[in-house]
């Protein structure tokens, strides 16, 4: 893989890889000062949910979501992120944001769903939610993450274009590129979680059937070599998916199948009506989907939609305008939810997928990545840990390594353009992860848990706490 970036970047000129666009979306759960989550309702500090383009909710009145603007530069991402999450912190009314993806200790009758007022709009979102709460339960709407949204110059989209040929259209071709990157993010995605994997531990009301790869402890449940429940069978999970056709072969594909997916009738869904008997709203429909945002896919190629338009339809008409990768657990010893470099590798991994080679994904092989990418959430940290690849086994180190020497020559690149050496840095800095598993983040949590004797609220409430005085000393200029 390595030679073929390096023939990549040679054949196309790729001497600047131009700016890389970027947005942020991040959620955390209100919690009390003892951790429990917020009775409260959606600080009118932070503005009204409905309209305001920095912060919302997510599925519960408790769940904050904030949303940074586009940028092109990664220090003004990581500039806004923190400048919301300050002022977030620091007007909550003496709660605090739960550090973690995974929730803390909850009951089903705690969670209020996210309140948007009366308009149709309002009601639409929160009978939407409602018809969540019945098909899944209130608790798994309640893990948390971050959703990474990025798309490439168009100067690097015009360089590929003229060095694969230019038998397409500009705009026919981005969006096979993109389409392209979305297929490879499949094949290889499974290595974010084992860097970056930050929820190994859950809180036993978080877990409603047993799975072999947890075993209890105490009230809690851990697993001895995860690296993201948030990814595993514990965390997010359609039902009737298998009835579910969906490909990423090209937009048309793509829109067609996700469509079709809010047409489908599911049979328990439709066991639990789409009206009540006072004829109020239980869900938008009984289909496999209500809208196209239920589909708990790692990544979406998306289009921002138009006012009384349909999101696939919208993508249909205009193509791909970002993608967003939804596979990022929140850190909880950070902060901000992210570690030193993780979004620098990120967007190395992401401009691999653009460019390496990408054939089309069929049923299975989508399937096959799917439980590769399970797999590692669930044992990636299991000594000698076999991936199957194209047919083969290979060590889940071995795999990693080679995905790094790939990264590499892009790493040169940015950091010549930038006239750093940051993202030749994060490289050696998450390969060391490969051959020393203790420093993967799902380690650390791990075994400072194990360590403490405390149980894991008592350990978050603490970096809810340690998190919250850091963000309130005034942010350095």
């Amino acid at each position: 893989m390595y030679k073929k970036i390096v023939q990549v970047i040679h054949d196309a000129d790729l001497k600047t890889l131009g700016p890389i666009y970027r947005g942020l979306e991040k959620e955390n759960m209100r919690v009390d000062a003892a951790g429990h989550i917020a009775l409260t309702d959606h600080p009118k500090s932070l503005g009204a949910a409905l309209t305001n383009p920095w912060i919302t909710t997510d599925f519960s009145e408790s769940l904050v979501e904030i949303v940074t603007p586009v940028v092109d530069r990664l220090e003004s991402l990581k500039q806004d992120v923190a400048a919301v999450t300050q002022y977030c912190s620091t007007h909550l009314n003496n709660e605090l944001f739960w550090p973690a993806s995974m929730p803390g200790e909850l009951s089903e009758s705690d969670i209020r769903l996210a309140y948007y007022g009366k308009n149709n709009s309002g009601r639409m979102k929160q009978v939407y939610r409602h018809g969540l709460a019945q098909r899944y339960g209130k608790i798994m709407q309640m893990i948390a993450g971050i959703h990474y949204n990025i798309s490439f110059s168009k100067s690097l989209l015009e360089k590929l274009w003229r060095y694969d040929g230019a038998s397409l259209s500009f705009e026919d071709y981005s969006d096979q590129r993109y389409m392209g990157l979305v297929r490879n993010f499949f094949r290889y995605s499974w290595l974010l979680p084992y860097l970056f994997g930050a929820s190994p531990i859950a809180s036993g009301s978080s877990v409603s059937e047993s799975f072999d790869f947890l075993q209890k402890h105490g009230r809690d449940f851990v697993g001895k070599y995860s690296t993201s429940l948030r990814l595993s069978r514990l965390g997010y999970q359609n039902k009737g998916k298998d009835l579910m056709d969906i490909s990423y072969n090209s937009v048309g594909e793509y829109a067609k199948s996700i469509l079709q997916a809010t047409k489908t009738p599911y049979a328990p869904f439709s066991k639990l009506g789409v009206k009540s008997n006072d004829h109020n709203y239980i869900q938008l429909n009984d289909a496999l989907l209500q809208i196209e945002n239920e589909y708990y896919s790692t990544m979406r190629p998306k289009q921002p939609a138009e006012r009384c338009k349909r999101p696939v339809a919208s993508l249909l008409e205009k193509g791909v305008n970002y993608i967003e990768l939804r596979a990022l657990d929140l850190n909880p010893t950070e902060p901000l939810g992210f570690e030193q470099g993780e979004l620098e590798f990120v967007d190395l991994f992401l401009l691999f997928c653009l460019l390496v080679e990408s054939p089309e994904l069929n049923t299975e092989e989508l399937a096959c990545a799917e439980r590769r990418l399970q797999q590692v959430a669930e044992y990636g940290r299991k000594p000698n840990f076999m991936l199957t690849i194209q047919g083969k086994s290979v060590q889940l180190q071995e795999a990693g390594e080679k995905i790094c020497d790939a990264l590499m020559p892009l790493a040169e690149c940015l950091d010549a353009e930038s006239e750093g050496t940051r993202y030749l840095s994060t490289i050696e800095k998450n390969r060391k992860k490969l051959t020393d598993v203790t420093l993967t983040p799902s380690a650390k949590i791990m075994n400072e848990f194990l360590a403490s004797g405390k149980k894991l609220h008592g350990i978050y409430v603490d970096l809810c706490e340690r998190a919250a005085g850091l963000l309130a000393k005034p942010a350095e200029k």
